[in-house]
């Protein structure tokens, strides 16, 4: 097991496979492991349809459990998980996917030995099984990418390619957008293209199967599960598939309108799609440039490695810059941003004596400025008041994580910075708090 777990892999795999909307999941374990994943789970979805109305039924409602006991713990539960395979093969289901959790991988029950054994007494089924051992194995994320890599073990690399798209690991992104299925594909609303898969989130297995027929992969989430899931599905589908990535920023949208349209054709001529971006950042960034210029931004993330779009934004808007790095990443950071302040800091005490001698009219962090690195408390209009060193810091604070897709991100950034700059105190993610 690898250092703090902040899930256990069982919970990681069953979220893979109910993003198959046509498959039922078993968890091989008792039934509080259960019954935690399933609250887990379902608290989720009731969150995000507060910010998304959604009629389509509840993930959770496909999880089944085997319910193991003492009992079974001390003499084996591998007939529980055959005896539910069954159970769900006539009750209709014909994706049955299991994980299993701490007792079973104690035990030594064989649950990928009982998949493999139903799946040739059921041929017109998939039947699969991964053995995650709960917090044995690791985090959700481990739990994750094995369920992921079983699925990609379904995907038929002799199917003909044509022009459409994959979208892979969608599965969390944008958590409190109102229109959490709409952003991603408005990436695509400028050409003629049909998308194949949204692989990992709400796709069915003839989809998964067909995997392979996309000239493309959209990757929604550059990350340790997307890269994962992507090496997966490559070595799979046996063929080479463009890699995208979504773009932030103005100018990493313009690059995008432009790769896409050697891809795919385009609707309207690429020059007039161009236009209409430079548009709309004009018209984004002159509405704030008479209250931002001249202001220093202070921007402090934990990873470095995506800000660039933030700092082009910002100094379009005619603000300075002084970006916050880890030590070791102090001259990439500069490369990538040459004529920017990049300070380093690896302790609390230097971190202080930056805001010290920085005095930033504003903060953009991804990090909350929070508990380990200054005492900071809530004033009644919202404005975070830091103290360090008996020294007191008044100074609105940006927060932002992973931004909005295409054009919207980087327009909702801009106006949450102006807002802070205005005095409307802490902006919190996608919304103003």
């Amino acid at each position: 097991m690898k250092g703090k777990t902040y899930s256990c892999a069982a919970y990681g795999a069953a979220l893979a496979f109910m993003s198959v909307q046509d498959a039922a999941v078993i968890v091989h374990g008792s039934r509080s492991c259960q019954n935690m994943m399933f609250t887990f789970k379902n608290n989720r979805e009731w969150e995000k349809r507060r910010f998304a109305p959604d009629d389509r039924p509840f993930e959770s409602l496909r999880m089944h459990c085997t319910e193991m006991t003492e009992m079974d713990a001390i003499f084996g539960g591998g007939q529980l998980l055959d005896s539910k395979i069954d159970y769900l093969y006539e009750a209709g289901w014909r994706n049955i996917f299991a994980c299993t959790t701490c007792v079973p991988g104690l035990i030594g029950d064989a649950g990928r030995e009982i998949a493999r054994r139903k799946q040739a007494e059921h041929p017109d089924s998939r039947i699969g099984c991964v053995d995650t051992s709960g917090n044995m194995t690791g985090d959700w994320e481990e739990g994750f990418n094995a369920g992921s890599k079983l699925l990609c073990g379904y995907i038929n690399p002799d199917v003909d390619q044509d022009d459409s798209i994959n979208i892979v690991a969608e599965r969390y992104f944008y958590y409190f957008d109102k229109r959490i299925d709409n952003n991603i594909l408005d990436l695509l609303k400028d050409f003629d293209v049909r998308v194949n898969c949204r692989y990992l989130y709400r796709s069915e297995m003839k989809n998964i199967v067909n995997l392979a027929k996309a000239r493309s992969n959209l990757v929604a989430i550059d990350d340790y599960i997307s890269d994962t899931a992507l090496k997966d599905l490559s070595t799979s589908a046996k063929r080479y598939q463009e890699k995208l990535e979504p773009p932030l920023g103005f100018n990493a949208y313009r690059r995008w309108i432009r790769k896409m349209s050697g891809l795919y054709r385009p609707k309207d001529s690429l020059s007039y799609t161009i236009e209409k971006i430079d548009r709309i950042e004009e018209e984004c960034i002159s509405s704030c440039k008479h209250r931002c210029r001249g202001k220093r931004v202070l921007i402090y993330h934990e990873e470095t490695d995506r800000i660039d779009w933030e700092v082009d934004a910002l100094k379009d808007m005619g603000m300075e810059c002084v970006v916050v790095a880890k030590n070791p990443n102090r001259g990439a950071v500069l490369r990538r941003n040459p004529n920017t302040t990049v300070l380093s800091t690896s302790d609390v005490e230097s971190f202080h004596e930056m805001l010290r001698d920085c005095s930033p009219d504003v903060i953009v962090s991804d990090t909350a400025i929070g508990a380990s690195k200054i005492t900071q408390h809530y004033s009644d209009e919202g404005r975070t008041v830091s103290e360090s060193n008996d020294i007191s810091f008044n100074i609105p604070i940006v927060m932002q994580f992973y931004p909005g897709l295409g054009l919207d991100g980087v327009v909702n950034f801009v106006d949450r910075v102006k807002l802070a700059i205005q005095g409307k105190g802490v902006a919190g993610w996608r919304y103003d708090l």
